[in-house]
């Protein structure tokens, strides 16, 4: 089995900090390391000021995977969707499939609407497709759900 442990020669233990700095991968340059922090910040931000806004979102990622969900969100949704393993779950399989309906809309490009009834009454769903900031594909934001 091959050791785990750094191999460093004589001339590298020579090297300063400075020299030993991992180069540049291909075009990227320095920021390239940023940018899943930064895209991280992005969808952060998009979610506070959503909030700021009074706004019930839920922020998802290619896959349907909830990054985010607002309180009000969850309140206006009045358990018509709960999320359940990292994903929203309706009370039943309608519900579940006209949820992916409009997620796949979105992830195409398009906003997709769902009214649901809740507890509370309806509240609509919209499914936005969320800007892409980010050159390099490392922004995991994908959909937005506004809940109103």
């Amino acid at each position: 089995m091959a050791s785990l442990k750094p191999q460093y020669s004589q001339a590298d233990k020579r090297q300063s900090l400075h020299d030993s700095a991992p180069a540049p991968r291909g075009n990227s340059g320095f920021g390239s390391d940023l940018a899943p922090l930064m895209a991280g910040a992005w969808a952060r931000g998009v979610a506070d000021a959503l909030d700021m806004l009074g706004q019930g979102a839920v922020l998802l990622d290619a896959g349907g995977g909830v990054l985010f969900a607002s309180p009000l969100a969850l309140a206006r949704l009045d358990g018509a969707f709960m999320p359940v393993s990292g994903h929203l779950i309706g009370r039943d399989g309608a519900q579940n499939a006209a949820l992916q309906e409009i997620i796949s809309a979105a992830l195409a490009g398009r906003m997709g609407e769902l009214k649901v009834e809740t507890a509370g009454g309806e509240s609509t769903i919209r499914a936005l497709p969320a800007k892409q900031v980010q050159a390099a594909n490392v922004q995991l934001l994908k959909v937005i759900l506004t809940i109103a």
